[in-house]
C-alpha cells in the first residue's frame, strides 16, 4: 500500500464517543438509557434502505431526533475542529455510507485516488466499499 495523502475520519463513534447521549436519547425514550444501541441500529438501517430504495430523507427526518445531525458542535466541543482540514455531510449526495458515492464525493473534492486515501472509522461497514 503507498503511503497515503489524506486520512478521512469517521465523526461518530470513531472521533467523537456518543456515550453521553445515552442520558438524552433515554429520556426521550422514557428512561430507557440501554435503548440507545437500538435506536443507533435503527437509524442506520433506515438510512441504507433509503440509499438502496434510492429514497432520501435527512437523517433529522429518519431518526426523529436529529441526534447525529449536530457533528458540528460535537467536534467543537470535543476540540476537534481546527484539527481538520474540511468537513463532509452525505447530504452532498443524498445517499448514506456505505454507498460508494459518499466516498467518492470526498476523493472528488479532494482530488486524490482511493488509493492515495486512508479511511478511519471505528464501524467495518464503512469502510467495505470498494
Amino acid at each position: 500500500m503507498l503511503k497515503p495523502t489524506v486520512i478521512i475520519f469517521d465523526v461518530n463513534e470513531t472521533l467523537l464517543d456518543l456515550a453521553p447521549l445515552k442520558l438524552s436519547v433515554g429520556k426521550a425514550l422514557g428512561g430507557r438509557e440501554d435503548l440507545l444501541p437500538l435506536w443507533f441500529s435503527t437509524m442506520l438501517h433506515h438510512s441504507l434502505v433509503e440509499t438502496l430504495t434510492k429514497k432520501y430523507h435527512s437523517f433529522g427526518e429518519i431518526g426523529a431526533a436529529a441526534l447525529m445531525m449536530v457533528a458540528e458542535t460535537q467536534l467543537r466541543n470535543a476540540g476537534l475542529t481546527d484539527l481538520f482540514e474540511k468537513r463532509f455531510s452525505v447530504e452532498g449526495v443524498k445517499k448514506y455510507k456505505p454507498h460508494p458515492d459518499t466516498y467518492r464525493m470526498v476523493l472528488d473534492d479532494l482530488r486524490v485516488k482511493p488509493e492515495e486515501a486512508m479511511m478511519v472509522a471505528a464501524h467495518g461497514y464503512v469502510i467495505s466499499v470498494k
